[in-house]
Parts: C-alpha cells; sequence; structure tokens
C-alpha cells in the first residue's frame, strides 16, 4: 500500500462500499469487516485497547479504519448491524508464502523448510500478536451470533495478548524443525509498526470466546500441512 495507495483505496474503501451498499439493498441484516491491528499506529502503549485514538501509519491502515466509520455509519442508519474485528497476524496452513501480502510465518516456514536463510526486514525486536487462522474462525462466528441479539456496533480485538519477537520467531519455527535458525537481517520495511500486541478482553467480554491455540501449537499445525517452498 505504500507503494500503490490507490489500489488501497480501490480495494479496502470502494470494495467495501459496494459491499456495504449490496447487502442494504438486499436486506442483509449482519456485516463482518476484517478490520487491522495497523489502525493503531506507533502508539506506546501496549497493549493496544479498542478505546485508544487510532494512529494509522500507512494507506492500508487508513484504508481499514475508514472501513470502520463506513460500518458504523450503516449501522448508525439501521441499514444493517455491523461488527468490526481487528485483526492482529493472522497465520495458519495453507497460507501462500509466493504471494505479497502473505504474512511473515508462511515465508519463514517456507524457507525454514528448504533450509535456507531467514531475511528478516531490521533488527528482528519487533514485537507481534500472532494468532491463529482457527480462532480467527472462532471470533468470526461468534460476532455473526452475536450480532443476530445485539444490534450495538462492535469494534474488537482479534488476538491472544502474548507478543512474540520476529527473531523469536524465525527460532522457534528452526527448532520446530530440529535445525539450527538462519537468519540474516535486510533494511526496515516502509510503515512497519515497531510493536504490536493486543488486548483481547473486550472480545472476550462481548462475544464469550478467546483465542485458545498458543503459537507453538499453531505453528505445528502449520508445518504439518504441506506448504509450496518459496522460488
Amino acid at each position: 500500500s505504500m507503494s500503490i495507495p490507490q489500489q488501497a483505496v480501490n480495494l479496502n474503501v470502494t470494495g467495501l462500499l459496494n459491499v456495504l451498499e449490496s447487502a442494504r439493498k438486499h436486506g442483509v441484516k449482519k456485516l463482518c469487516l476484517a478490520s487491522s491491528a495497523a489502525v493503531y499506529g506507533e502508539s506506546p502503549i501496549q497493549p493496544k485497547v479498542e478505546t485508544m485514538t487510532p494512529d494509522p501509519r500507512s494507506p492500508y491502515a487508513i484504508t481499514k479504519l475508514d472501513g470502520e466509520y463506513y460500518c458504523g455509519l450503516y449501522q448508525r442508519e439501521g441499514w444493517l448491524a455491523t461488527a468490526c474485528l481487528r485483526f492482529f497476524n493472522v497465520y495458519g496452513p495453507r497460507q501462500d508464502p509466493h504471494s505479497p501480502y502473505s504474512g511473515v510465518i508462511s515465508i519463514f516456514a517456507a524457507l525454514v523448510a528448504a533450509d535456507r536463510t531467514v531475511t528478516v526486514h531490521g533488527d528482528g525486536a519487533q514485537l507481534r500478536d500472532f494468532v491463529y487462522v482457527g480462532d480467527v474462525i472462532v471470533h468470526l462466528l461468534a460476532s455473526m451470533r452475536h450480532l443476530a441479539t445485539n444490534r450495538v456496533a462492535a469494534v474488537l480485538n482479534v488476538c491472544t495478548g502474548r507478543a512474540t519477537s520476529i527473531s523469536a520467531l524465525a527460532e522457534t519455527l528452526a527448532r520446530l524443525h530440529q535445525r539450527a535458525a538462519r537468519i540474516t537481517h535486510g533494511p526496515a520495511r516502509a510503515g512497519d509498526i515497531r510493536r504490536s500486541l493486543g488486548d483481547p478482553a473486550r472480545a472476550t467480554a462481548t462475544l464469550a470466546v478467546r483465542a485458545e491455540v498458543t503459537l507453538e501449537q499453531g505453528l505445528a499445525r502449520t508445518l504439518a500441512t504441506p506448504q509450496p517452498a518459496t522460488a
């Protein structure tokens, strides 16, 4: 999104408006938006809570926040019930390591499986709240159940409340593969967030669910599923 911001707007704002308008015209009653922890930006406050003032630092993050505002508008006008789920770093089996939009875990996992060197952008001390895709699905389903009986717009974190550094992630993947970690460092990425840790308390209180899968459990499930190696 830093290099092609207009595409981010076309997909995440115009695309969402198309969905919202279609839902309104056809009488759809509820909608869940996949938002992002990126809306929090670089606030030093940890963990991130939903009541914080957003500070998006990339076109992608801005478009996700725009999406939340549009969902809130459609909710207030009574056109459909909405929930905005701020996903933290989602990972899991069959995530394509070749995609430029893929998460760091799928890329690192493919490299470690091929016994190749992992390139970490920056110093590797960046902190992330990695949440397993199965737990994300649990939150999505619970949100749709919640919207069936509650018409109040919800903005909720989907996270574990546990932080892992990028370097520790690479080392954990190597250990699960029973081999030494081969890590090199490259330049930091533009627009990258230094620390991203979420507070799951509001989602747990609202939806009566929580992220149950630990990082090691999720990584083991991810590695147990065959994935294509990087080119």
